[in-house]
């Protein structure tokens, strides 16, 4: 299972029993609650390793704040000690038409005072796999927004440093090359109008085609012919050229986000995902330079080959192509195994 280390502030939240009113009875219920501390119990419960990293005061109520998360066996032993207070939280639950109440004390709570020195973060993410925090931890104040920032920069520097999205292009068509691409980008890659490819005009993809190479860290394009397609299968030439696209990065990456179902020709670490070209920047930017770079190639194909509409339909079966099929047979960059050439002319 995995590790997952969260960060943030546990609270002691006092509430009234049931669904008094606050000063409707004179008991206060007493518990211990937070985004990040209630995330690390129900990953706990599910039986991950579940770490809490946190600032509590030495004293009973910040131990008790720790032994509640430890009761259902959240790691705390990167807790940090120290500060005056435990932040508080007053609850009120709402019933029928009243809405409930939630009233804060956190200021000068132990986590609201920490600073960037008071947490190892190599030593904490030692052996995790994700690192989880929310909006409110930052919001606690500077000083939590540059811890978060440290954490995050400890969190990278133990994870993947280069991430490439890859994508092919030209599975449908009776002619011309399957076509995949790979791609490297920066963390502050400006392309605010990328994506899905087949959303773009040929303008928007041309104009991005641009903006993608010169910004990319690295890109590599690679292509199977129709030879080559009709040797071994569609499916399986879209695999290889996803794969000697991303074999052919100048820059190597160390982890590949695959648009659609995994690859297995792609021996890096890796995650398929399912329209991923509306998902990753990285992969939309594979599938745009891929589709100029086969579109162009079709567009010089309709020259060397007139008569089928190349320029038009990129090789796709519409009406024009298969009337210039039937009228002059097949040409060189036509693929053989697909219907309805397969039919017209079976292969011994």
């Amino acid at each position: 299972m995995a590790k997952v280390v969260t960060f943030g502030e546990i609270m002691l939240r006092l509430a009234p029993n049931g669904y008094y009113r606050f000063f409707q009875n004179d008991q206060m219920q007493a518990t211990f609650g937070g985004g990040e501390a209630n995330v690390s119990v129900s990953l706990a419960n599910y039986g991950m390793e579940s770490v809490f990293v946190t600032k509590l005061p030495d004293h009973a109520i910040g131990q008790a704040a720790i032994d509640s998360l430890r009761y259902f066996g959240v790691d705390t032993s990167k807790v940090v000690r120290g500060g005056e207070r435990v932040g508080i939280y007053y609850l009120e639950k709402g019933a029928s038409q009243r809405g409930s109440v939630c009233i804060y004390d956190r200021k000068y709570s132990s986590i609201q005072q920490a600073s960037v020195s008071d947490f190892d973060w190599d030593a904490i993410f030692e052996g995790a796999d994700w690192f989880h925090f929310t909006g409110i931890t930052p919001a606690l104040g500077e000083n939590l927004v540059e811890i978060c920032k440290e954490a995050l920069k400890a969190a990278k520097a133990k994870g993947y440093t280069w991430v490439a999205g890859t994508d092919e292009v030209g599975r449908g068509p009776l002619a011309g090359p399957v076509v995949a691409a790979a791609v490297i980008l920066p963390e502050n890659a400006d392309l605010p109008e990328i994506k899905d490819s087949k959303k773009l005009s040929e303008k928007q993809r041309e104009q991005l085609d641009i903006l993608i190479k010169q910004q990319a860290i690295s890109w590599c394009i690679a292509e199977l012919d129709e030879k080559e397609i009709d040797a071994v299968n569609i499916l399986e030439a879209s695999r290889l050229a996803m794969k000697n696209a991303v074999n052919g990065l100048s820059q190597s990456a160390d982890f590949v986000l695959v648009d659609g179902l995994p690859n297995p020709r792609i021996t890096l670490p890796s995650e398929a995902i399912v329209k991923g070209d509306n998902r990753s920047i990285s992969i939309a930017a594979a599938a745009i330079i891929a589709k100029v770079y086969r579109d162009n190639l079709m567009d010089e194909y309709d020259k060397q080959y007139p008569g089928y509409g190349f320029a038009a339909n990129k090789g796709y079966p519409t009406e024009e192509h298969i009337q210039g099929i039937m009228k002059q047979g097949p040409c060189p960059i036509h693929r053989m195994t697909f219907r309805p050439l397969s039919e017209l002319y079976p292969q011994n």
